[in-house]
C-alpha cells in the first residue's frame, strides 16, 4: 500500500481529550500523545469541534512531513491488560481427563491446568532453543576451525617428528524432534 496522505490520515492513533477549565475559557483540547502531545492538538467548545480541529492539524502536519520526507510513526499497538483469568472451551473428554489428573495429584483443577500450561510453555521454549543449536554449533565449529588453522597448523611443522598428528575434525549434530509420547505427562 502506498503511504501517502490518505494512508496516514486513515491510521487509528490514540487520542486524548482534555476539558479546559471554565475560568480558562472552557472547551476541550484533543491531542495525539504518540505524535507529540503539544504538537498535534486541536481545540473547540465541544469534544466534536476539538476532534475536527485535531484532524485538520494532523492533515497539515502530515502534508508537511511527507513533503519534507520526515518519517511518520504508525500507531502503537495498545498495551493489553491481563487479569490472570481466561475462559476456554474444551471437549468434555479433555475436561474429564484434566479433572482426573488434578484429583490424582491432589491439587485443584486450576492448579493442575496452571502446571500443565507451565510445562507446555517450558517445553516449547526448550524446543526453540534446541532448533537454534545446530546453527550456533556450526558457527562455533567454523570459528574453532579458523583458530586451529591460524594458531595450531602453522606450528605443526615444529612438532611433525611423528610425535603429533594434527587433524581437523568437524562436529556434526543432528537434532530430531521427540516422539509424541514424550510430551505426555503421567
Amino acid at each position: 500500500m502506498k503511504k501517502d496522505l490518505n494512508y496516514y490520515m486513515s491510521l487509528d492513533y490514540g487520542i486524548e481529550i482534555t476539558p479546559i477549565p471554565k475560568d480558562e475559557g472552557g472547551g476541550f483540547v484533543a491531542s495525539i500523545p504518540q505524535l507529540g502531545k503539544y504538537a498535534f492538538i486541536g481545540g473547540g467548545k465541544t469534544r466534536i469541534e476539538a476532534l475536527k480541529d485535531l484532524e485538520e492539524t494532523k492533515k497539515e502536519y502530515f502534508k508537511e512531513y511527507i513533503k519534507k520526507k520526515i518519517d511518520i510513526p504508525e500507531p502503537e499497538e495498545p498495551k493489553r491488560e491481563f487479569r490472570g483469568a481466561i475462559l476456554i472451551r474444551i471437549p468434555t473428554f479433555l475436561h474429564e481427563s484434566i479433572y482426573a489428573g488434578a484429583k490424582e495429584n491432589n491439587v485443584s483443577l486450576n492448579q493442575y491446568i496452571n502446571n500443565l500450561l507451565t510445562k507446555s510453555m517450558t517445553l516449547d521454549s526448550l524446543e526453540k532453543k534446541i532448533e537454534e543449536m545446530p546453527t550456533k554449533i556450526s558457527k562455533t565449529t567454523e570459528a574453532n576451525d579458523i583458530m586451529l588453522e591460524q594458531y595450531v597448523m602453522p606450528n605443526a611443522d615444529e612438532f611433525s617428528a611423528g610425535l603429533f598428528n594434527l587433524e581437523k575434525r568437524r562436529l556434526n549434530f543432528k537434532v530430531t524432534a521427540l516422539p509424541a509420547e514424550a510430551y505426555k505427562w503421567k
